[in-house]
């Protein structure tokens, strides 16, 4: 039988309820069950997939995590389900033996011992596993599996009686079947330290940083080290499961030869006394490295310096663009405008909020506070995306803050999420009761919300091909999904067009294939990069002509204010100079 979708080997719907998963498996048990097919090996194989379906959809974690799949990757979602899950975990925890007694009970079928001999041929044999606090019922094979199945991860045999290829097969059954999850060791980590021959020959402590867990550690070398030599450092390596120990971190030693250190002092002497050509050396060798990696990309987006960035961004203020919106938005188009502001400032990077008194730990950031107003019918709607992007982004790779609001006259939504360490730490408050008062954790991939700042800090460090992005929270708001990481596709091309200004045009174009949606946006080849406008086309909503809807911006209006003292009646002649006069 060809493998398809878990749902569609149940027959049920992907919102069936636990109880119809389980109703759903002990009728196609039943109809499938080996003794009323006797001599149809097709049953036989339907039944295989059954059982593995039941054993996914029946474990809330295994189902929650394969859901996640088919909205990403659509038909393709087994493979990509079996590429991180073995048969072993798929059959942890499986409750199939104790269904497989109860039609034995009910209709006189053979039992569970019986069926899976027939299954797997003379070589199996039944047993039971009794420890302290475990208890575990399967079988095992003296004889030839027959076929190839998935090989799970390696088990240690030091925490199971049983050895070798035996030992190997009782625990997959164990887990497969009983549901016994036995614990298993961690394994073990390699690498590999530079020794100065000094601190070889002498010993003492060296300075080693844990990349798996980002901390320093000080490991103490014992005097005489030699070449090749390893150094243990137990319970290092990766953690144990269920309760099992963990791998070791082994250190390979490495002595650097003599001839290395004197290469070093001569490179020392020579930057001493000719340290002005090797300077100059160095920057246009590292100009046209630069050049040929990103040639592509630049030859799209321009150059730019920091003398350049320092006269735009510090001293004329935050850029304030205006721009006519057509907002989709229950199956129409509704009219607006939308407002970008782009303003550096400094940042406290621990509570990540703005710096009130600037201190030595604070850091420059660019702020994007981006707004939409438009009507939808007699509703209201006000939107705003606050980005809060590090300048320094060989340091900082992502924003470190994004928060959006919504308000119409039904109420208030507001998100935040925060970068904390490899997470991003996701606030939620609505007035709609599955959005409300939630706190969640995803992992920190780009979010769509960052590419607005992206463009405007390094355009050539768009990324492009496949990757995994968080969609926009405007996005996700209202089209009610869930924030999570999507894996789309992205090219940076050539626009048509010029910008308000009169400047050439680039286009940056994500698609995302599970939400049948494709989000362009164009801005200038050279810097400052403005952001003339953007499209964005999602094919699952559809106008009353039944076309898909796209929201699109222009910008018509671009000032350079220092905003935040303009706060007089005096000053709302500024909105006019945006075009914002009709909507005062």
């Amino acid at each position: 039988m060809e493998h398809g979708d878990y749902y569609q080997v149940l027959g049920v719907e992907p919102n069936a309820s636990p109880q119809q998963i389980k109703e759903a498996y002990r009728q196609l048990a039943f109809k499938y069950h080996p003794d009323r097919n006797k001599g149809n090996p097709e049953a036989l194989e339907r039944m295989k997939w059954i059982n593995e379906a039941y054993a996914v959809l029946a474990h809330p974690a295994k189902r929650r995590e394969y859901d996640t799949m088919r909205r990403q990757f659509g038909s393709s979602a087994y493979s990509q389900f079996r590429q991180n899950y073995s048969e072993r975990d798929i059959f942890n925890g499986s409750d199939i033996n104790h269904i497989f007694e109860e039609m034995t009970k009910a209709f006189g079928f053979r039992g569970f011992d019986e069926i899976f001999r027939e299954f797997y041929g003379q070589g199996y044999r039944h047993f039971e596993f009794k420890r302290p606090g475990v208890f575990g019922r399967g079988f095992v094979f003296f004889g030839p599996l027959g076929g190839s199945r998935p090989k799970g991860p390696r088990v240690n045999q030091r925490q199971f009686p049983l050895r070798g290829n035996l030992g190997r097969i009782t625990r997959f059954l164990l887990g497969k079947l009983g549901g016994v999850e036995l614990p298993e060791d961690g394994t073990d980590i390699n690498d590999v330290i530079d020794l100065s021959p000094q601190l070889a020959l002498q010993g003492g402590p060296y300075a080693y940083f844990l990349r798996r867990k980002s901390k320093k550690l000080v490991v103490k070398i014992p005097p005489g080290v030699r070449e090749g030599q390893r150094i243990r450092l137990a319970g290092l390596g990766q953690e144990g499961k269920n309760g099992g120990r963990p791998g070791d971190l082994y250190l390979k030693v490495h002595i650097q030869k003599p001839l290395v250190r004197k290469i070093k002092e001569f490179i020392s002497d020579l930057r001493k006394m000719r340290v002005i050509r090797i300077l100059l050396f160095l920057l246009m060798l590292t100009r046209l490295t630069a050049f040929v990696a990103h040639s592509q990309e630049s030859s799209l987006t321009g150059n730019q310096t920091s003398a350049r960035f320092r006269s735009y961004w510090y001293a004329q203020g935050a850029e304030i663009s205006r721009f006519s919106l057509e907002q989709a938005r229950y199956g129409e188009i509704h009219t607006g405008d939308a407002v970008l502001i782009f303003v550096t400032e400094k940042m406290n990077p621990r509570i990540q909020v703005k710096a009130e008194h600037p201190g030595p730990a604070d850091i420059p950031i660019l702020k994007l506070n981006a707004t939409r107003k438009f009507y939808t019918g007699i509703y209201p709607y006000s939107v705003m995306t606050s980005t809060f992007a590090p300048l320094d982004a060989r340091k900082y790779t992502l924003p470190l803050k994004i928060s959006s609001t919504t308000q119409e006259w039904c109420g208030n939504v507001y998100l935040q999420m925060n970068l904390r360490g490899d997470q991003y730490l996701v606030e939620s408050h609505s007035y709609f009761e599955k959005e409300a008062d939630k706190t969640l954790r995803i992992r920190s991939v780009l979010p769509e919300d960052a590419l607005w700042t992206t463009i405007r800090l390094a355009p050539a460090g768009l990324p492009q091909g496949e990757f995994f992005l968080i969609p926009g929270a405007l996005y996700t708001r209202l089209a009610h999904r869930p924030l999570e990481p999507q894996r789309v596709s992205a090219q940076l091309t050539a626009a048509e067009g010029q910008s308000l200004e009169g400047n050439p045009l680039v286009s940056y174009e994500v698609n995302f294939p599970v939400e049948k949606r494709v989000l362009k946006i164009f801005f200038e080849k050279d810097f400052p990069y403005r952001i003339q406008g953007w499209e964005d086309t999602h094919s699952g909503l559809k106008g009353p002509g039944g076309q898909a809807l796209t929201t699109r911006a222009g910008r018509t209006h671009t000032i350079l204010s220092d905003y935040w003292n303009r706060h007089g009646n005096q000053d709302r002649s500024l909105l006019v100079k945006l075009g914002l006069r009709d909507r005062q």
